[in-house]
């Protein structure tokens, strides 16, 4: 089980601050490690919680719960949000998938099946859409060669973000961690990516522009689940996702 109980010590120890040095391979590089992960997930689960703070939204927050049977066959829940309508607050989104079908719900209903070539696809402009739905651009490339933080990287480049790749291993409770961390800066907007080796999976992400932000924290990997629901011959459509959780209001200071 991949947890970020060390990433998330590690972020927030002074000591740690400065210990980053450039790595010996590229942005692109560690981007495509991630793509190529995400595109061939099987037999996982993820747990994350959300958080999201403007000064025209206030502060809210999600937890999501995803499992991947095979690159074909999942259940991802992703947070919603709308940027011209953030007084509705994030509702939490469901994708599912049982190899035929996929199907996209919002409480109060339930997924409606359609055709697999109806899932969500990574924006042509990765970038714009990053700060609010990080979340939707990055699963966006589950079970499929999509690339979306390949795609984040090259269309940061474009406009002018310095991207870098740093990494940085540690001590802690008789072991050394490794992490790498994808880092893309321009003025008051910076995003960082933090990702475990072990697994080439990101463990926590940290959007800021200016005092708003929005992150990914308590995100908890498990690469070797056990259990029968995550047998491909016993997937089945919507069998085990869990239900959208209701709307969550923008809560103000």
């Amino acid at each position: 089980m991949i947890t970020t109980l060390v990433a998330g010590l590690a972020l927030a120890a002074p000591s740690f601050q400065s210990d980053w040095t450039p790595a010996r391979f590229t942005p692109e590089v560690l981007a495509k490690r991630v793509d190529d992960r995400l595109a061939t997930l099987k037999k996982a689960t993820l747990k994350y919680h959300f958080i999201y703070q403007k000064a025209t939204f206030g502060h809210g927050e999600s937890v999501c719960d995803c499992t991947f049977v095979d690159p074909n066959r999942f259940w991802i829940m992703v947070p919603k949000l709308d940027p011209a309508k953030e007084s509705e607050g994030i509702e939490n989104e469901t994708w599912v998938a049982d190899g035929k079908n996929f199907g996209k719900a919002v409480l109060p209903k339930d997924a409606v099946p359609g055709p697999m070539a109806n899932r969500p696809k990574v924006p042509a402009k990765a970038l714009s859409a990053w700060f609010t739905n990080f979340s939707k651009v990055i699963l966006a490339g589950v079970g499929r060669p999509t690339k979306p933080l390949q795609s984040l990287v090259a269309d940061a480049r474009r406009q002018g973000f310095r991207t870098v790749a740093e990494t940085r291993s540690f001590p802690y409770q008789g072991r050394t961690f490794v992490s790498h961390r994808l880092t893309l800066s321009k003025g008051p907007a910076r995003y960082e990516i933090v990702v475990d080796p072990r697994g080439d999976v990101p463990v926590t992400i940290t959007n800021t522009i200016g005092k708003d932000f929005s992150r990914w924290v308590q995100v908890d990997w498990n690469l070797r689940p056990k259990g029968k629901e995550y047998d491909p011959n016993n997937a089945r459509f919507l069998k085990g996702a869990p239900a959208p959780n209701t709307v969550l209001k923008p809560r103000r200071p």
